[in-house]
């Protein structure tokens, strides 16, 4: 049984979500693998993964999945279950990137 087969029988409301930074000038998540609620929305998920990072308040947090295999930014009011169930990656993951970009222009980090 894969991986993900049992996180979904043990925990039935949650959704394995891996998030990476877009590259290697991003700063780190302590950790990558979570388990969401299903019925957060993405703008919620923003605010968990803001918070564990720290960078200044003037950068804007953007989020990426993989759409039809090109990036794809979701909306902040995308509920969680359904950004699944359109981009799970074949091993049962729903993969983020997130990146961070200045609010009033200027250099991206």
């Amino acid at each position: 049984m894969r991986e993900v087969d049992r996180i979904r029988l043990r925990y039935p409301g949650r959704i394995p979500v891996l998030i990476f930074p877009e590259n290697d000038y991003q700063p780190r998540l302590d950790k990558n693998k979570f388990l969401v609620p299903g019925e957060l929305t993405v703008g919620n998920l923003m605010f968990v993964v803001r918070k564990r990072i720290s960078v200044e308040k003037d950068k804007a947090l953007l989020f990426f999945v993989t759409e039809n295999g090109h990036p794809a930014i979701p909306s902040v009011d995308t509920i969680i279950a359904s950004l699944y169930d359109n981009n799970k990656s074949t091993d049962g993951f729903l993969r983020i990137y997130y990146s961070f970009e200045k609010t009033f222009g200027g250099e991206l980090i």
